[in-house]
């Protein structure tokens, strides 16, 4: 080991991690507790009433969703006396409350990968306890306001799941998206421009969605090829030296020395080979082509090559803030989520709260290896330090696959060696995975266990995958009373106010007769609404102006003979689509042929291609039709109001008015199962044929009892004439039988005569 590999980089890192912590610090006990900061008034007290357990729970829930943090079911208790279903005292705990229970040891042998499942448990005391009161409802008799673990700031308040929720309003937007044959991931991202952000929508792409290269094909199919190339391809512990003499070892059991494509990609070896690569800092970047593929899928799906530049700017900025969102989406999941620790070593805690979630796995593996894969072979003095010989058991069993076994034991085994200068805090190993990666590796982990260093090495932790790697992410929310936002707060108290009437017919319908009203208002605040051009307002939405030079091709040679009423173009227009040319129609012109050409119209083109269609519509208060009506009237408010910004700002306080009072109307909206409300979309009944929402279940039952009784009786009839069928064929089975018989017998009888009579007649002789 050269002594210039002794600091390949990071030897002066300052580097030093910052804890994340959201809410006041108290110490209590010894203990560091969490408290929120919500001001008194604002939050559970003892003594405070509520009028049922549904009420206790969703103010505990509000206060939870300020606070930070997310609210559980907890245990409830029933007294011996109470003959009603209510409970007369009931919990309601943080929902880091209890702990994760051990995971399951499983053979060393199972194939099956076992999924990581992190655990949100941190044995939280964090409670609001009440108490039922005979005439009086539930009063709270204990509130435990502090937390063992950090709150969650406002701005990831959105990924909490008491914050995400598809509303009824958003299902039926991806229920009709997907009347056109799109899909819930595009229906999401349909929401969020209708949002304005992701923040507004209230729910995931994954909340939506549970809502709703070639080496050649024999060579391809060969299990045994796709396994041993994987082995030295995709691996960064082998030197380029073996990786040569794999790779001649393969071509020669496969029999593929003269493969083309494979000459060509060992030509090109220095270029994609790991093994020529770890000497060099990659942090993450030798990994398979799956980050660039992410990255063309993400731009793919909102850009193509028929864009603009202003539209693909836009589309640009739309993929740049999916991005963003799924980025503090994972960062909440690192702070907010508690893996299942492998071992009881402190570096494995600390390696939890330094790294994001998806590397600390990375670096949890080699520590877990280490314990259970490493052993030390030898130890020398070396330049003021020592340096360790490690074998690596666990890299015996890959590498066994990688090479022929002789009586159940690999070739060789597999040896690292680390240098180990604990006063100078200096570990380097020949597997060079830090210096490939800047992660420590198995042997090192192994090395700090066997100095007895209980503390993760900071100076090992680069910046890049630790969880304060990037400042916390700000959300900018537009304000003011800018247009866009005008219009985007209008839709959004609206259909607040839907979701909130989303089961209360009456007073649906009477939201709805309002909203009609507020278009009689809309005609006569605005008479005549001020007349804008078309071209010119899309110029404003997309922020492109109209070119001052119309440039003009020179046309197209045309072969025109007016009396034959003959006309044909060199771009063949009509020959490819059946419709004329505008070469022709220039022709037509210079012509003065005033009346348009029948010869050249195809009926396929025609008006009258098809007969009438007759149109139906639907009539009458069923939720759809409501909520139809109510988006039609806001939209028609909207855009008489298009050119009155006063009057539009008066329409949109208006209806934020209106969400105060549904909010009075309806105190605590009705929770409605997913699949209740999928019920709700259902038009009408599979056995009465009456619509659901005016199904009648007696009525229903009834007809369900008649057709149960005639398919009874068809069967009593079908049975009955199978069963005379059978027994005609028994009897003229039996009568075929009996004739035959008969015509036996007499076969018989008239035999006997003859031969009778052939006796008689010799006995007379």
């Amino acid at each position: 080991m050269a002594q210039s590999d002794t600091h390949v980089f990071n030897q002066d890192n300052d580097y030093e991690p910052v804890p994340y912590s959201v809410g006041i610090v108290k110490e209590y006990a010894g203990e560091k507790l969490w408290i929120p900061d919500i001001r008194d008034g604002e939050k559970p007290a003892y003594g405070m009433m509520y009028h049922s357990l549904e009420q206790a729970y969703e103010y505990y829930k509000d206060y939870a969703k300020r606070a930070g943090f997310e609210v559980r079911l907890g245990t409830q208790y029933k007294y011996k006396d109470n003959k009603d279903n209510n409970a007369d005292i009931k919990y309601f705990v943080c929902s880091k409350e209890g702990t994760n229970p051990a995971p399951k040891v499983e053979a060393k042998s199972s194939k099956k990968k076992k999924r990581k499942h992190p655990s949100k448990r941190t044995d939280c005391k964090a409670a609001f306890r009440v108490k039922h009161i005979e005439g009086r409802g539930y009063w709270c008799y204990e509130f435990v306001e502090g937390h063992n673990h950090s709150l969650v700031s406002q701005e990831d308040s959105v990924f909490l799941v008491s914050s995400r929720d598809v509303s009824y309003t958003q299902q039926v937007f991806l229920y009709q998206a997907s009347q056109v044959n799109l899909g819930p991931v595009k229906g999401f991202n349909l929401l969020r421009q209708i949002y304005g952000d992701y923040d507004f929508i209230g729910a995931s792409s994954v909340d939506c969605k549970n809502y709703r290269r070639e080496v050649g094909p024999n060579l391809a199919q060969d299990e045994t090829f796709k396994r041993r190339i994987s082995d030295i391809v995709w691996t960064d512990r082998i030197e380029p030296e073996e990786f040569e003499a794999l790779w001649e070892r393969l071509l020669v059991d496969l029999d593929l020395k003269s493969h083309e494509w494979l000459l060509d990609m060992y030509n090109l070896r220095h270029k994609w080979i790991p093994a020529y690569y770890r000497d060099e800092l990659m942090s993450g970047l030798m990994r398979t082509s799956s980050r660039s593929e992410s990255e063309n899928n993400a731009y793919g799906r909102l850009t193509s090559i028929d864009l603009t530049l202003w539209e693909f700017y836009n589309h640009f900025d739309s993929v740049v803030g999916c991005q963003r969102f799924a980025q503090r989406k994972n960062d909440h999941d690192s702070r907010y989520t508690i893996p299942d620790f492998h071992t009881e070593l402190q570096i494995e805690k600390e390696a939890y709260e330094l790294y994001t979630r998806a590397i600390f796995f990375d670096v949890q593996t080699e520590i877990y290896a280490s314990v259970i894969a490493c052993m030390s072979v030898s130890v020398s003095d070396f330049d003021s330090g020592k340096k360790y010989v490690i074998q690596d058991t666990g890299e015996d069993e890959q590498i066994s696959r990688r090479h022929r076994i002789v009586k159940g034991r690999p070739l060789y085994d597999v040896f690292y060696e680390v240098l180990c200068k604990p006063g100078e805090e200096l570990y380097q190993c020949s597997c060079k995975r830090f210096e490939s990666y800047g992660l420590l590796c198995r042997h090192i982990f192994y090395l700090l266990r066997l100095s007895k260093v209980k503390n993760f090495p900071k100076k090992y932790v680069l910046r890049r995958w630790s969880k304060d790697s990037l400042p916390p992410a700000s959300v900018i929310q537009a304000t003011g009373d800018c247009p866009d936002m005008i219009l985007r707060e209008i839709f959004r108290s609206v259909e607040y106010c839907v979701n909130r009437y989303a089961d209360e017919p009456e007073l649906l319908q009477k939201f709805r007769d309002h909203q009609v009203q507020l278009m009689a208002k809309a005609d006569a605040d605005v008479p005549l609404p001020k007349k804008t051009n078309k071209r010119d307002r899309i110029a404003s939405i997309l922020g492109v102006s109209q070119p001052e030079e119309t440039i003009v091709n020179v046309p197209k040679q045309v072969l025109c003979k007016p009396g034959e009423e003959l006309s044909q173009c060199s771009c063949k227009r009509f020959e490819s689509y059946g419709l004329l040319c505008r070469h022709i129609f220039y022709v037509l012109r210079l012509s003065k042929v005033k009346n348009f050409p029948k010869k050249y119209v195809l009926r396929r083109w025609s008006k009258d291609s098809l007969p009438p269609a007759s149109v139906i519509q639907a009539t009458g208060d069923c939720p759809d039709m409501i909520l139809r009506e109510i988006f039609r009237s806001v939209e028609y408010c909207v855009n008489r109001y298009a050119d009155e910004p006063e009057l539009l700002q008066k329409f949109r306080d208006h209806l934020v008015q209106l969400m105060a009072k549904a909010d009075a109307d309806v105190p605590l909206p009705k929770k409605t199962n997913n699949r209740d409300s999928g019920k709700r979309r259902k038009k009408n009944c599979t056995t009465c044929k009456s619509s659901m929402n005016d199904h009648n279940q007696a009525k229903c039952n009834a007809i369900k009892a008649q057709i149960a009784a005639k398919k009874a009786s068809d069967k009593a009839a079908a049975k009955e004439m199978k069963q005379k069928a059978r027994l005609v064929a028994k009897n003229a089975k039996l009568a075929e039988k009996t004739a035959a018989r008969n015509a036996n017998l007499a076969e018989k009888t008239a035999s006997r005569k003859v031969k009778l009579a052939e006796k008689t007649a010799c006995v007379v002789t």
